[in-house]
């Protein structure tokens, strides 16, 4: 019998209650709230619990299953696999069958049905020997752990000191403020991947921490983590061996058989090199075609590098939040730790990247004009990402550099035909799909220009939006949705009063109603700023007059001071409005945000 026909199998309740309910139950939220992917899981079915095979079965099948899911996922299915069956009386009748696994982890399992079979009517009993070298193994990996913390801890300590010790001197000195703050940019990168995405990603969080700190944080970029080929050629081999024929030095005239779709590959087309992953530029031959490709591989051992990292995130969180600090105390910081988390987990798998992007093209796939592109996904597994290789430039080559670019006639034109396009498809994504792209900034943006013929026999130039890196995606629950929506409305109709009292009534988490009058602090504060963007108002509605994303990245400072929690996806939204307002405003200042945003408030934009 399979892993997939057992899960349809009742378990026995002796057995069942052999695994403590609370310790699972926080560990299933955990997982699950980690994988960001509703849409692809397969809910309320209402079928029996998992059962498991016995543990003189598991051992190999645990080994076979394990392997294939990505380490956020390990410990988990390591543990389910390990007992008989999981607690029933946590979920009855569906707690671990098809409403748990998505459909890629199903389709894993299915993979090895045949093995399982195989192991299941053929009992393999575990020796002695075998027994006491896997408990062996446990207890060197897991003081293996201790070191890496222990050592990890220290060298966090002895970068941070400096910054410690310099703090109160730089209150009273500018010079000694910005030589501290470039050295705490160093130490960041120097620390690895996940402090570099901790620190951009806390400057997303203006309702967590102090603008002043988001705005230095901001300026920090990804350091070029370069590694090497033989390690590409090697997860290359395995991820696409079996699919393609990997021609690595075809370039060089060496035949490469086309019976297949063949990667022709150059060692040294690294198009790009972030904390978490390394881009080629390649070429995908078949008998009939050539297509241009890029190539995105996963650092080497970045997955169990960062879950360490983010376990010892985890730590510190929960030492600062024990502390008897109000402020501390208010940040809620193992929540913000987790959302991080959340994040991260996303950032490391490349599947998720990929079905990002599918649904991206799903959602934009109305766009006859083809004003919006997102590249297309050919393979992906969780280290490599082959997707269609995109010619264009940063959307940063078509802003004014100078006066006279600015004021030349054909220059205008063309940012025009690129700010309208840009501002709709972001209204799009928050307001008609609700699927927000979460990484904006100028380099995952870029601009494709090519040549069409007009009805008349001229050649045009179209420009093509085309936006990169979708590994971060945001999806707003109806609470937030309803928050942004009257917040939009109390900016029309002058009523912000009222739209603070019902975000402190709607927040999951507030601290403002313990204090003497502090509701109606928070609700005068968002009044004065609305009241404030009135004013602007009388200047035009235009991208030059007025800004969205400074009011809203001021009701988040507001909800940090007063400790209104705002969930991260309403916090991720208002950054990319800041980002994209920005770039709107650079290449047309004369766009009447009104008239963009207004179809699209209402349901019925287009792009």
């Amino acid at each position: 019998m399979s892993l997939l026909s057992l899960s349809h199998q009742k378990c026995s309740p002796r057995i069942c209650h052999s695994l403590p309910q609370s310790s699972f139950a926080k560990k299933i939220n955990t997982v699950t709230a980690s994988r960001r992917y509703n849409h692809l899981f397969i809910n309320h079915y209402r079928e029996p619990a998992m059962k498991l095979p016995s543990s003189r079965y598991s051992y190999k099948i645990q080994r076979l299953v394990t392997n294939r899911f990505p380490p956020s996922r390990k410990r988990l299915m390591s543990s389910l696999l390990s007992h008989r069956c999981v607690v029933a009386s946590l979920h009855p009748l569906q707690l671990l069958s098809r409403n748990f696994l998505d459909h890629q982890e199903l389709e894993r399992i299915q993979d090895f049905e045949e093995q399982m079979n195989m192991l299941a009517f053929s009992p393999i009993r575990k020796s002695f020997l075998q027994r006491f070298l896997y408990r062996i193994k446990t207890i060197l990996k897991k003081l293996y752990d201790a070191i890496y913390i222990l050592c990890r801890s220290s060298e966090i300590a002895i970068r941070v000191s400096p910054i410690i010790l310099t703090s109160p001197f730089s209150i009273f000195s500018s010079r000694v403020n910005n030589m501290m703050w470039r050295y705490t940019l160093y130490s960041i990168q120097k620390l690895g991947p996940a402090f570099v995405k901790i620190s951009q990603w806390a400057a997303t969080r203006r309702d967590i921490f102090p603008p002043s700190l988001c705005d230095q944080l901001s300026t920090l970029h990804d350091a070029n983590f370069l590694h090497s080929w033989k390690y590409t050629h090697k997860v290359l081999k395995e991820a696409v061996g079996k699919e393609y024929h990997l021609c690595i030095d075809g370039r060089q005239g060496q035949s490469c058989a086309l019976d297949k779709p063949t990667l022709v590959l150059d060692p040294t087309q690294v198009i790009g090199s972030g904390s978490v992953a390394q881009v080629y530029k390649a070429t995908l031959l078949s008998k009939s075609s050539k297509q241009d490709v890029a190539i995105k591989v996963l650092h080497p051992n970045i997955q169990t590098k960062i879950e360490r990292d983010l376990n010892l995130m985890k730590r510190i969180a929960e030492l600062l939040h024990s502390l008897p600090i109000k402020y501390l105390q208010m940040m809620n910081l193992p929540h913000v730790q987790e959302n991080f988390a959340e994040v991260m987990r996303a950032q490391i798998d490349l599947q998720i990247e990929s079905n990002h992007l599918l649904q991206f093209r799903e959602n934009f796939d109305s766009d006859k004009e083809g004003k919006i592109s997102f590249p297309k996904p050919i393979y992906a597994n969780e280290c490599v990402l082959v997707e269609e290789y995109v010619d264009s430039l940063p959307i940063s080559a078509y802003m004014p550099h100078t006066n006279e670019d600015e004021d030349n006639e054909l220059h205008r034109i063309r940012r025009k035909e690129i700010a309208a396009p840009l501002l709709r498809s972001f209204l799009k994504m928050v307001f008609m799909d609700n699927y927000i792209h979460s990484d904006l900034h100028n380099g995952n943006i870029k601009v494709r220009k090519t040549q069409i013929k007009t009805p008349t026999g001229k050649m045009k130039e179209k420009y093509t939006i085309v936006f990169l890196d979708c590994g971060i995606v945001t999806q707003l629950s109806e609470n937030d949705r309803r928050n942004l929506r009257d917040l939009i409305k109390a900016v029309i109709l002058n009523n912000g009063q009222e739209a603070g009292r019902l975000m402190v009534e709607r927040a999951k988490y507030e601290t403002c109603s313990q204090v003497e009058g502090g509701i109606e602090q928070f609700s005068k504060g968002v009044g004065e700023i609305v009241s404030d963007f009135h004013d602007r108002r009388k200047e035009g509605l235009t991208l030059g007059a007025v800004r969205i994303g400074a009011l809203l990245a001021r009701v988040l400072d507001l909800c940090r001071v007063h400790g209104v929690e705002i969930d991260p996806a309403m916090s991720n939204v208002v950054m990319s409005t800041l980002v994209l307002e920005g770039l709107g405003r650079s290449l047309d200042p004369d766009t009447n945000l009104f008239d963009v945003a207004l179809p699209f408030v209402l349901g019925h934009g287009k792009v």
